[in-house]
């Protein structure tokens, strides 16, 4: 229906939530199709909360793969935008996330 509605910001909803219940089962590769789908749809809406959140949870499903160059590019990512909006509590989550990727890395400084 959200299709049919041409309603783009319903559409990213669904395909973000549709993304994260293929992460809690660990089907990543979905996971991570219907992460990307959904950041063209907050991306073409500059909704740029929706952005950052989609961004983190990308990383989130290239950690869970242990894609860690990946991880840490779409935190990175995240973070920039986290920032930007000045969304603190979103800034803190990313870092941990980071710090999660770098300690899994044993770059533990950055960590």
């Amino acid at each position: 229906m959200a299709e049919e509605l041409e309603d783009k910001n319903t559409q990213a909803r669904i395909k973000n939530y549709l993304a994260s219940i293929y992460n809690y089962q660990s089907q990543f590769d979905l996971s991570i199709k219907y992460y990307k789908e959904a950041l063209t749809l907050v991306r073409e809406l500059n909704f740029k909360p929706g952005i950052s959140a989609i961004l983190a949870n990308l990383g989130d499903s290239y950690l869970s793969l242990k894609k860690y160059d990946s991880a840490i590019i779409y935190q990175q990512r995240a973070l920039k935008i986290k920032k930007e909006l000045g969304d603190m509590i979103g800034t803190g989550r990313v870092y941990n996330n980071l710090g999660n990727v770098f300690y899994l890395i044993k770059s533990l400084a950055k960590s």
